[in-house]
């Protein structure tokens, strides 16, 4: 049990800390030109690079969290990034405690 908690912790630190080198590396930059040269469903994410972090956030949390619902990476690019999955994904990105929007969801698996 002890060592199911320490991994809990250390699983999405070490996400995270892969996650900010790839902004960082050329990768991003090439994945940013490609955003930019495609028209946003949202005109105020014309910044790819802001556009990429935000979607690379819903991509980590539906690599993480699809087991519990399949849906996470839609749900949370919903509304232009504007929505609780938004908001519960990026605070499991950073390691925090928030309630997951579909909780009853969640209670019937």
């Amino acid at each position: 049990m002890g060592s199911t908690v320490k991994l809990a912790t250390i699983v999405p630190t070490l996400i995270f800390v892969l996650f900010c080198s790839w902004i960082q590396s050329g990768a991003a930059r090439s994945f940013n030109d490609q955003v930019l040269t495609k028209k946003s469903k949202c005109p105020h994410l014309q910044n790819g690079g802001l556009h990429a972090v935000l979607d690379q956030i819903c991509q980590e949390c539906f690599a993480l969290f699809r087991f519990m619902d399949p849906d996470i990476g839609a749900k949370c690019k919903k509304s232009c990034f504007k929505n609780d999955h938004y908001q519960w994904c990026a605070a499991a990105m950073s390691n925090s405690e928030l309630p997951y929007p579909d909780s009853d969801l969640v209670k019937q698996k």
